[in-house]
This record gives structure tokens, sequence and C-alpha cells, in this order.
């Protein structure tokens, strides 16, 4: 097959465009959520009522039932974010801005079983746009990547689509999949090596390594 100049020409022009676009995205920088500030009767035993944190500016509250408020100049909205009838939030309150909305990492107990939410909220009407429901309690502070999110809770290690909410791919079940009396209960934040996410167990040398791009797992230390 024999290409003219100006195919040729065009051919270059959009690798080099497709070139660009990769490394910058690749190059965007991670960064991790915020832990918002806890209030209740016993707050250091997770004993507590509600939330608050400031976002370029704006005081925002959560309550354990799930009502977030926000304040400004002309006066205080609220909505409520989703959660089952019998559920709270619990322990923790992770927050970050993505584009122009507020994204909101926490855990849901219902009893005595414990899962955690991601949710997306648009910051004018506080509405919820999506949630991702966590398998899991312990949920460690999330790492954003671009427009996508690493996430890891007990046993469980995941990406997830900033765009749409859904798992681009996720590890389930890890508590006790590696070692018979249980690892990988409680992560640190996940951390990036190049084309790699490690996701390394608190207080301990055990991790787990995957790849970015497909989820495959490439190695496993568990003493």
């Amino acid at each position: 097959m024999h290409l003219t100049r100006s195919a040729v020409s065009k051919f270059l022009f959009f690798a080099a465009v497709f070139t660009f676009t990769t490394l910058t995205a690749s190059a965007q920088p991670s960064r991790n959520f915020a832990e918002a500030a806890k209030e209740g009767p016993n707050a250091s035993a997770f004993v507590i009522d509600k939330w608050k944190f400031t976002l370029n500016g704006t005081p925002y509250e959560i309550t354990k039932e799930g009502k977030i408020s926000k304040n400004f100049k002309s006066g205080r909205k609220s909505a409520q974010l989703k959660i089952g009838a019998d559920e709270e939030l619990s322990r923790i309150v992770y927050y970050a801005q993505h584009e122009a909305d507020l994204l909101i990492l926490t855990e849901v107990q219902a009893g005595g079983d414990g899962a955690s939410v991601l949710y997306r909220v648009d910051p004018g009407s506080l509405k919820t746009k999506w949630i991702v429901s966590i398998p899991g309690f312990n949920v460690a502070n999330g790492l954003i990547e671009g427009n996508s999110v690493y996430l890891a809770a007990i046993g469980f290690v995941a990406k997830v689509e900033l765009r749409n909410g859904r798992y681009a791919w996720k590890h389930d079940d890890l508590y006790r999949k590696y070692k018979k009396d249980g690892a990988f209960n409680i992560f640190e934040t996940p951390k990036i090596e190049e084309d790699r996410i490690v996701f390394k167990e608190a207080d301990t040398e055990n991790q787990i390594v995957v790849s970015k791009v497909d989820g495959k797992v490439l190695n496993v230390v568990v003493r």
C-alpha cells in the first residue's frame, strides 16, 4: 500500500496528538482525599454525630444520618445522601473535589455490619450523581489520578472511573485468600509506582501490587 505525502502527514499529526494526550494524562499528579473533622460525645472512640469541613471557602456538614448541608452568604442548603433506612454513616468521612463536584468517601453501618460508600455530589444542589458501594469497612483514604480513584477496604482493592462511578477492576475476598488467619485488614493510602498501584497493609509488610491499566495482580507479599 502506497501512502501519499498528505496521508503520511495526517498520520504523523494524529500520532503526535495521541502521544501527547497519553503522556499528559499519565503525567497528571495524584492526590489524596482530606479527612473531615469529627464531632460527637466521644469522637476519638468513633461515637460521632457529624463531620465538618470547608472546601473552596464553603463550610459543609454531614450528619451520621446522611444529611449534607452547606452554608453560604445567602443562607443554608441541605440534602440527603442516599443510605439505607437502617444505616448510619460511621467512623470517618473523607472528601475531595473532582472537576466541579464533591467526592465523599465514608463508612456505613447497619447493626453490626459495616461497608463503605463513595458518593459524587453536585455542590450546587447537593444531589447525589452516583454511588459506588464498597464491600468492606476500614476504608482507606482514596487516591485520585486523572479521572480514576483507587480504593481499599478490608480484604478489598479497586479502581473506579470517576466519570460514571463504575469499577474498572476490583479484587475482593483478600482477607483469607492469602493467609488463613487473615491479612489485608487495614490498608494505608494506595501509592503509585509507574504503571502499578501498591496497596500496603498498615503496620505490616503485607502488600498487593496491581497493574493500574488492567487490574492484573503482579505481586503479593504476606508475612
